[in-house]
């Protein structure tokens, strides 16, 4: 079963592309005037652990690309997906599949977001806020929840 995309799977796709490319236009139109060492690791504190050439920048946009491609052609074949549990049946694969369409593009939105971030960040040398990892985890298990929740919640009634 396919279904059309959607405004909110365009915008999606639209705002990933977008982060990654300014991403890579700011990259190339800065590269030169990197220092040749660059952080390229932070810990749980957020505080640099590792140093690195400024050419280990360029894996971070690259692996960004590849997993927003790999997660938008997934995102288009629902019944390759794990469910979890959930009972498809005619009344609701659309409704499942469409609301686990929407979680997917929502992780490739936050995901192409952090890779984003943390490349541009990562000029600055500096250490990052304690905050970051927590954050991040709870915006991408919370839209997790968001859209799984629901779902089995409707499964149990």
């Amino acid at each position: 079963m396919r279904f059309k995309s959607t405004k909110y799977d365009w915008a999606a796709y639209a705002l990933c592309a977008l982060m990654l490319l300014v991403t890579c236009v700011w990259l190339a139109v800065k590269w030169k005037e990197l220092p040749d060492m660059l952080p390229m690791h932070y810990n749980f504190q957020g505080e640099i652990d590792r140093y690195g050439k400024k050419s280990e920048l360029l894996i971070v946009p690259i692996f960004g690309w590849l997993l927003v491609i790999l997660l938008a052609v997934v995102s288009r074949f629902p019944k390759i997906w794990n469910t979890g549990g959930i009972e498809m049946t005619d009344e609701n694969r659309e409704h499942v599949y469409r609301r686990l369409r929407y979680m997917l593009n929502t992780m490739m939105v936050l995901i192409s977001g952090v890779f984003s971030y943390l490349t541009i960040y990562t000029l600055t040398g500096e250490s990052l806020s304690k905050a970051f990892l927590p954050v991040f985890i709870l915006l991408f298990f919370g839209s997790m929840a968001y859209f799984l929740i629901p779902l089995y919640q409707k499964k149990n009634k």
